[in-house]
């Protein structure tokens, strides 16, 4: 049947009828005079309903990504990750040794399970010699904690400590602030704190072990020097230790060198 129409000022040149194989089911086609030449258009209701679930779908799968995106920026924005390590990962973490290959292997592991690890609070302690690509490591792991949703944080324990001094009389409310994210990286942890900036570093750490919150320790002091009265003690180091915390140890000569 041959016609004239127009349908949303788009004429229609010819219609048809015409049965869908699949649905077994009546449908009308009809040939559109298009700006790009004539087309066929047409397809039965079961067609049209699976088409346009197709589409609702991906276009929701495609708002969920970006919406998860926007998410993952702004987990990056508060990350506080220094410039020096935005594009750091595991994959260009240079290995040149046995010892430096064991220590990756362990940390590329807790990344790897970091949803399991995060849920029962494990800790790290990175400690050893200056250069040997602590941080890299840390900070790769955090990245991967974004990635899948989790609020990670990247602080010196000066830079910790100097906000909880500007504190004045809130200094536990900016304390507990530590204590929101998933993954807080503490680096510099060493000797030289003070009896309160000490009670400060303490306060952060044993509230996130009892909120069973992840901690990665960077130090340049050994694991014996971590647990003296002087730095971190033996309780705090042995508490980190809990759920099979990791301790690390870094004794290659620095990269920088």
């Amino acid at each position: 049947m041959i016609s004239t129409v127009t349908v949303f000022n788009t004429k229609v040149l010819a219609q048809e009828s015409n049965f869908c194989d699949k649905h077994k089911l009546p449908y009308l086609k009809s040939l559109f005079d298009l700006p790009n030449g004539n087309r066929w258009i047409g397809c039965c209701s079961a067609c049209f309903d699976t088409a346009k679930i197709a589409e609702i779908k991906a276009t929701t799968i495609k708002n969920e990504q970006e919406y998860k995106q926007q998410i993952i920026n702004k987990l990056f924005d508060r990350a506080a990750i220094p410039p020096r390590f935005e594009k750091v990962t595991f994959a260009n973490y240079i290995v040149d040794n046995d010892n430096q290959l064991n220590v990756k292997k362990l940390m590329q592991d807790f990344a790897d399970n970091i949803s399991d690890n995060l849920k029962i609070g494990r800790n790290v302690i990175i400690s050893g010699n200056i250069g040997n690509g602590k941080n890299h490591l840390a900070i790769a792991t955090a990245k991967v904690a974004i990635e899948n949703g989790y609020i990670a944080l990247f602080t010196t324990v000066g830079e910790m400590i100097d906000k909880v001094n500007a504190g004045n009389w809130n200094k536990d409310g900016t304390i507990n602030k530590y204590t929101v994210p998933d993954l807080l990286i503490l680096d510099e942890v060493t000797f030289g704190l003070n009896s309160v900036e000490q009670s400060h570093l303490f306060k952060v750490i044993t509230r996130r072990y009892e909120l069973m919150k992840s901690t990665i320790i960077l130090s340049n002091l050994s694991i014996k020097e971590l647990a003296t009265k002087e730095a971190l003690s033996e309780r705090i180091v042995d508490r980190l230790r809990e759920n099979n915390g990791i301790l690390l140890n870094c004794t290659w000569k620095s990269y920088r060198k």
